[in-house]
């Protein structure tokens, strides 16, 4: 072996590896564009929220850390990164809270529906997803359902009321058959 030979090999050794951080650099930073490009034109609304304790452990609050355009057109919400739900909404209910508490506890996602009265006056249906490395956060994915919510109790109040009238109509049928048949028996005496 030459003198020069090792010298040689660490070189291309360390431009091999410059290369290679180079390429993974870049695959990492079209990884990101990719998803950012996602996030920003699906319909749903999402978001990362940073879950925010008291010294009970018991969640009192979130801070936005990232939020897609479909977050601002469902909630109403606009400039929400960095900011506090409660900050926003000092009133919001505390069910939001005590949900992505547990989701974030119990590392499992959760998909439930829920209202949301005092931010839109309606419904959210939701996805949430505990974040792999921090346990402090949660990813949620949602979108508004209150016109469905609107239009099930609408539908649950109309049947309702279809029952209602059917049962009087039932009733009122079954006196009427009661005195006609009490009519015709007396006729026959």
């Amino acid at each position: 072996m030459k003198p020069g030979d090792n010298h040689h090999k660490n070189n291309y050794r360390i431009d091999h590896d410059e290369h290679n951080l180079a390429l993974l650099t870049q695959q990492k930073q079209l990884t990101e564009e990719k998803y950012f490009f996602l996030l920003d034109n699906i319909n749903q609304g999402f978001c990362i929220i940073e879950l925010i304790w008291n010294d009970r452990e018991v969640p009192i609050d979130y801070r936005f850390i990232q939020v897609n355009k479909a977050f601002e057109r469902q909630t109403g919400i606009k400039n929400a990164v960095g900011r506090t739900m409660k900050e926003i909404e000092p009133s919001h209910e505390e069910h939001w809270f005590q949900i992505y508490g547990e989701i974030a506890k119990s590392r499992k996602a959760r998909h439930f529906e829920a209202q949301a009265e005092l931010l839109i006056g309606g419904w959210y249906e939701v996805d949430a997803f505990p974040m792999e490395h921090d346990t402090n956060k949660v990813a949620i994915l949602f979108n508004d359902i209150s016109e469905r919510k609107r239009a099930e109790k609408l539908t649950k109040e109309f049947t309702l009321q279809l029952e209602r009238e059917v049962k009087e109509q039932t009733a009122a049928l079954k006196e009427s058959q009661d005195l006609l048949r009490a009519t015709l028996n007396s006729s026959k005496i």
